[in-house]
């Protein structure tokens, strides 16, 4: 597993919320929480862009600084 789906999965654990509970937040189906919290990105493949949505949206509910996210993601990019 990657960065960013590790320290997604483990904020989200600490501030004690479901994916269902995040996905509702966010506006994001369940499978895609799932799936990056799984560090499933190669699904992601062509969508970029929308990775970098879900990201900080993700971020920005369970409370994760987003430039860190985003670091992390421009690492990432270079695996997809």
């Amino acid at each position: 597993m990657d960065k960013i789906s590790e320290k997604i999965k483990a904020a989200r654990i600490a501030k004690g919320v479901t994916i269902e509970e995040v996905a509702e937040a966010t506006l994001l189906s369940v499978n895609i929480i799932k799936d990056i919290e799984d560090g499933a990105f190669e699904r992601f493949v062509g969508d970029e862009l929308y990775v970098k949505m879900y990201l900080k949206k993700i971020a920005r509910y369970l409370e994760i600084d987003v430039m860190i996210i985003m670091q992390l993601r421009e690492k990432l990019k270079r695996l997809i």
